[in-house]
């Protein structure tokens, strides 16, 4: 947080439990205090143990306590210690709602920090869901002693590694900032038994997709989610109104329905004050051609210059193919860029992100291109076997 210092040290000291963590502590405020005294500082703590309160000491060298995974605690810690602030500084990513409660309803809990925001490399595996008939990968938790190769990273993020916000973290913007959220979110789970038996590690959260492509389901029932703040959600599955539920906190914001599966259109509608809104999943066709999007098209010739382009797989009317897993080639034209990596959300994805090779993943995948030190123009270009390509121009000033 821009207005907070906060560094880790309670969680990941072998020693958190001596007086020596209370005087490191203390010493690292110092200096930094010095330094910058216009905010406070905060710490990550945890224990998994029964003896949280032997963290006083500790928690007192601060402004505001961080709680990893602990915030269990803070109603009894604010009878015993009215004048603590707290927030939870790393939480699971499941347990939103109840969060978000306790940030609301309590002034003394001030936010709550998920682990983590963005999938990442390392940790592998943690927050993964799996099947429990897959005999290749050992089941349990990712700090099991059992390797999960090849789980080389981290699922427990509301972003993917692809920059692909799950529905948690559409979700969790619904529950912290519902002023930018101007349509009901659509997103559909992904049923028990579809490709497997599904179970879910501790970070992890339901495998939850924006899809209406469901071949070999038909006529059995998937769980829809809607998530909205208010009014009633009404839907649709090619024009024929399935039901109709109100949503509100007492629902945790969510409308959810079980539809029997036909492919087609899937709208939902939102009723609220008078006015409408609706969001669609509509069930792709083939894939057809790819769409290649960059976040900038301009780059400074510094050699560090970044642009993130994502390439996805799309039918003919534009639709995202959203279990598309096709090889990809990527070509770039002129002096101007290097490709610095490719690569796509799959975590068990055994290939390297630097070649000039990478496969789609549920219909996606990114490209990061890094500008050079020389000005001019380049062509990326995105091809795969049967599909139409795409490419992106790059200016590099």
């Amino acid at each position: 947080h821009p207005s907070v210092i906060s560094w880790s040290l309670g969680n990941e000291v072998i020693e958190r439990k001596e007086i020596r963590v209370v005087q490191t502590a203390s010493k690292f405020k110092a200096v930094i205090t010095a330094l910058d005294n216009t905010r406070p500082v905060t710490e990550a703590l945890c224990a998994w143990d029964r003896d949280w309160e032997i963290f006083d000491p500790l928690a007192a060298q601060h402004e505001i306590v961080g709680y990893n995974y602990m915030i269990h605690k803070a109603a009894g810690d604010h009878e015993r210690l009215p004048e603590r602030v707290i927030w939870q500084t790393e939480s699971y990513p499941r347990n939103a709602f109840r969060n978000w409660k306790l940030v609301n309803y309590n002034s003394y809990i001030i936010g709550d920090f998920v682990w983590t925001a963005i999938d990442y490399l390392g940790e592998s595996s943690i927050g993964r869901w799996y099947y429990r008939e897959d005999k290749t990968i050992p089941p349990g938790e990712h700090y099991t002693a059992d390797p999960k190769y090849p789980w080389h990273g981290a699922y427990c993020g509301d972003i993917d590694l692809t920059g692909w916000r799950k529905p948690v973290s559409h979700y969790r913007e619904l529950l912290y900032s519902p002023e930018t959220v101007d349509t009901p979110y659509l997103a559909v789970r992904e049923p028990d038994g579809y490709h497997g038996k599904i179970r879910v590690t501790g970070w992890g959260v339901w495998p939850t997709w924006e899809s209406w492509n469901w071949p070999g389901w038909e006529g059995k029932d998937i769980d829809v989610e809607v998530y909205a703040r208010s009014g009633i959600v009404s839907l649709y599955l090619n024009d024929e109104l399935l039901g109709e539920k109100e949503v509100s906190e007492e629902t945790e914001f969510k409308a959810v329905f079980a539809v029997p599966y036909a492919p087609g259109k899937l709208k939902a509608v939102l009723s609220e004050k008078g006015s409408t809104r609706e969001t669609v999943l509509a069930t792709a066709g083939e894939p057809y051609a790819l769409r290649v999007t960059a976040d900038r098209n301009i780059l400074t010739a510094d050699g560090q210059d970044l642009s993130f382009v994502t390439i996805e797989v799309v039918d003919s009317e534009g639709n995202i193919c959203p279990d598309a897993e096709i090889p990809l080639s990527c070509s770039i034209k002129g002096n101007a860029l290097i490709l610095a990596a490719f690569g796509n959300a799959d975590l068990t994805d055994e290939d390297p992100y630097s070649d000039a090779a990478h496969g789609t993943w549920k219909g996606r995948a990114m490209a990061v291109v890094r500008a050079g030190y020389n000005g001019g123009s380049a062509k990326v270009t995105f091809s795969a076997d049967g599909l139409k390509s795409d490419n992106v121009r790059i200016k590099v000033r």
